[in-house]
């Protein structure tokens, strides 16, 4: 994921975007019991999505993309999402790896159809 924001840095420009259009939707990593009530009170949902691209492209309303290792699955909460997340109008991508993130971050913003699901 540091991969995909660090290409972002350099890459927006070149599709008339600023930095801040994609961003990380902090909701995994190990954390304790007090900081993930404080964050569940602030608002963190399981499931929701790591990056998220809120700009319209085509018939899409924005991009969401969920970062997986190679042997990574989604968890129910995260397909879930996804599902809501697509019958709401926004292009959702899960990816195995950076390169997969950026390839489908540039085809949806050229509006080519991206096929690098497992």
């Amino acid at each position: 994921q540091v991969a995909v924001i660090q290409w972002w840095a350099y890459a927006c420009k070149g599709y008339g975007l600023p930095e801040f259009a994609l961003f990380a939707v902090p909701n995994g990593g190990a954390r304790s019991k007090r900081t993930a009530g404080r964050l569940k009170a602030e608002g963190v949902r399981a499931g929701v999505y790591d990056l998220e691209l809120p700009v319209a492209c085509g018939k899409f309303h924005g991009l969401r993309v969920e970062m997986k290792s190679q042997v990574g699955r989604q968890t129910p909460a995260q397909q879930a999402f996804g599902a809501w997340a697509a019958a709401q109008g926004w292009r959702v991508e899960v990816a195995y790896s950076s390169e997969a993130a950026i390839g489908a971050l540039k085809a949806y913003l050229t509006g080519r159809p991206w096929f690098a699901r497992p």
